[in-house]
């Protein structure tokens, strides 16, 4: 609680009374004679202000001001998201800190594994709200974020995940191989997705069972053919999806020696 004294000297004995500055209503206080205790049992910021006590007698009244400041240590906004998705290429994506306290608290953004390289720092307000604003988001962006508020009764920080999602991306090393019929072959292609993708290999439109097939952000997944005959021939296709979009690569394998037709 804050207990705030007036003590008066007078005669005849004086009533005393408090007040608020911007309060409308007159306030309760204890007392005893020439002493008045105004007593705030909860407080919280917004009892800081300009208190004022009145003594008043029969030859005119007196008054004093009483200056309440109540210190609050800073308080980041608890509604705030701790995980954040965002899809590769969104312009003018910002995430915003809001924070509260008393004195006012400074709000700061910074990222945890690396420097901000392309991102922009914003300040709004007056100190108690900081926009991260990042304009051309790539999966680079993705990372742990760090908002903190500080006030010289401590500081307070939350932790903010953003995952850039985007469609998966594949590469092969080679589209087109020459095997020797009875030899080994091996296929592989490289997939980078975020979130992570399925890969599957066909050929000629059909299920390959023993390919390497999976699911993961980033692998190399390879189709192996140990003896390879006539049959083998013919055009693979590498694909992988994810939940926005998928993508697909053709390798050609040609048995040395024979004629393939391709079927289409």
């Amino acid at each position: 609680p804050a207990i705030l004294t007036c003590l008066v000297d007078s005669s005849p004995a004086a009533s005393i009374s408090w007040g608020k500055l911007g309060h409308q209503m007159p306030l309760l206080e204890d007392g005893q004679g020439m002493t008045s205790a105004l007593t705030i049992p909860d407080v919280t910021v917004k009892d800081s202000g300009n208190y004022i006590c009145t003594a008043s007698n029969v030859f005119g009244s007196a008054r004093r001001n009483i200056r309440l400041d109540i210190t609050d240590p800073p308080l980041i906004d608890p509604s705030m998201e701790k995980n954040v998705t965002v899809q590769q290429g969104n312009d003018g994506f910002s995430l915003k800190c809001l924070a509260d306290g008393n004195p006012e608290p400074r709000v700061r953004w910074r990222r945890k594994d690396t420097n901000f390289s392309n991102i922009v720092i914003n300040e709004e307000g007056q100190g108690m709200t900081s926009v991260l604003s990042i304009p051309d988001v790539t999966v680079k962006d993705s990372g742990n974020y760090i908002c903190t508020a500080s006030n010289v009764f401590g500081s307070v920080r939350r932790n903010i995940r953003l995952d850039i999602t985007d469609p998966p991306s594949i590469s092969v090393p080679t589209t087109s191989v020459r095997v020797k019929e009875g030899d080994p072959a091996v296929l592989s292609c490289l997939v980078d997705s975020n979130p992570s993708a399925s890969i599957t290999w066909t050929i000629q439109g059909r299920p390959v069972p023993d390919g390497d097939n999976g699911r993961n952000q980033k692998m190399t997944s390879t189709l192996s053919i140990p003896d390879v005959g006539v049959k083998d021939g013919g055009d693979y296709v590498c694909k992988t999806t994810n939940m926005f979009g998928s993508v697909m690569r053709n390798i050609h394998v040609e048995i040395e020696g024979t004629t393939t037709c391709l079927v289409k």
